[in-house]
């Protein structure tokens, strides 16, 4: 059985809503794991807009691109550099995880919104503008949503939760935490959260270029609404971007080949150590694949914030040193009919109505859970499907 959250105040709190839910909670997709699949194919993403989050997830359009990392660290070598954490403006996700769902979901809907012309069908004869109210695409989610369900083959100590809706035919999917998430989040120690920061200070003077002692902002974030599609499925999906190479850079762009990850890691002592990145690089490599950035920036740190080595890794090493412990075809395939299975289960058009696919952790299959017209679990915002569909030209990033 599929239990639920509730979405007020305390939406994140796991709690058993099986008074809202349809007794027909049997349908599931069956994880296969090990299995290897053919190739599908993943056609080239495409960037639609771009936007800003600052603290308090205040948004702002962007038309031009302003990030970059200093090309002068760009080669691998091999130094200290030691980060001072004396101001850190902490992620508000992390402050009030009960509200980050609603406050990240609407600092991307409103993106959509404004690219609403990259939707627009045009007929085969005239050419001309077809005036269909749909967005011309299946799924519209976050990039990390993409990983988890991608990532699923082969990891099975934490299971996840997927809430789906229905509205003119494209299907919005949105991620919940599991209690041992929400659990693992309250109980992390000074150090885990002073490790987790050290990532966002690596980002921030990677940048702009900041002095080692500035404050950070963990809920600064630059982002790109990108559009691409796997098999049938078409996908809209919001990610966030690090930065860009000012060599190769251009405005606008199409798509993110000039753009690259950055990223910390822990200095490589033991084995373990070893087994963990393996484990980072598979997310690493998904989420790679879903942008179509080519290099990543990887930083080896310790655990007393010095930075010993930058790495200058190309996406292709990444993926074949992870040959031995997955295999992108499986990952692929597995995205591919997961999003089939989404397609069968959410049949009802109506943006209050919310299905629920939840997957157990240790290898468990993913169930499907069906909420009828329920407030507490409405995750589309009101102002979203009232203003799609409509022409208000007054209608901006603030709202």
């Amino acid at each position: 059985m599929a239990d639920g959250y509730d979405r007020n105040s305390k939406r994140n709190h796991y709690s058993p809503l099986r008074a809202n839910a349809s007794a027909d909670v049997n349908k599931y997709f069956e994880v296969k794991v090990g299995i290897k699949h053919g190739g599908i194919y993943f056609s080239q993403t495409m960037v639609i807009s771009n936007y800003c989050v600052y603290n308090n997830f205040n948004r702002k359009l962007v038309t031009k691109e302003y990030v970059s990392y200093h090309v002068s660290i760009l080669g691998n070598m091999t130094y200290q550099l030691r980060f001072e954490f004396n101001r850190i403006i902490v992620k508000l996700a992390t402050q009030k995880p009960q509200e980050s769902h609603s406050e990240h979901e609407n600092s991307f809907l409103p993106g959509i919104h404004h690219s609403k012309n990259a939707y627009e069908l045009h007929s085969l004869c005239t050419k001309a503008k077809v005036d269909n109210a749909f967005l011309s695409t299946d799924f519209v989610c976050f990039r990390g949503l993409l990983t988890e369900v991608m990532c699923t083959p082969y990891e099975n100590r934490e299971g996840w939760i997927i809430c789906a809706t229905k509205y003119h035919g494209t299907i919005y999917l949105c991620a919940y935490d599991t209690p041992s998430r929400m659990a693992q989040r309250e109980n992390e120690t000074e150090m885990q959260k002073k490790m987790s920061s050290w990532g966002y200070k690596f980002e921030q003077y990677m940048t702009d270029g900041s002095n080692v002692t500035d404050p950070v902002d963990e809920n600064e974030e630059y982002c790109c609404v990108l559009r691409s599609r796997l098999g049938v499925h078409s996908m809209v999906y919001g990610a966030e971007v690090d930065g860009a190479d000012p060599q190769l850079y251009r405005t606008p762009h199409a798509d993110l080949s000039a753009f690259v990850e950055l990223k910390t890691s822990k200095e490589l002592v033991k084995d373990r150590d070893y087994n963990t990145l393996h484990s980072c690089k598979l997310k690493v490599y998904v989420e790679k694949v879903l942008n179509a950035q080519p290099r990543i920036i990887l930083a080896f740190d310790t655990t007393s914030s010095v930075v010993k080595a930058v790495a200058n890794v190309n996406f292709a090493q990444v993926g074949n040193s992870g040959r031995d412990h997955w295999q992108p075809n499986t990952m692929f395939n597995f995205l591919d009919q997961f999003l089939g299975f989404v397609k069968q289960q959410v049949t009802i058009d109506d943006p209050r109505v919310v299905y629920q696919f939840q997957r157990q952790p240790n290898n468990g299959n993913i169930h499907c859970t069906f909420y009828k017209q329920d407030p507490q679990w409405t995750f589309l915002p009101d102002w979203f499907y009232s203003k799609i569909f409509t022409s208000d030209a007054k209608f901006t990033l603030s709202n």
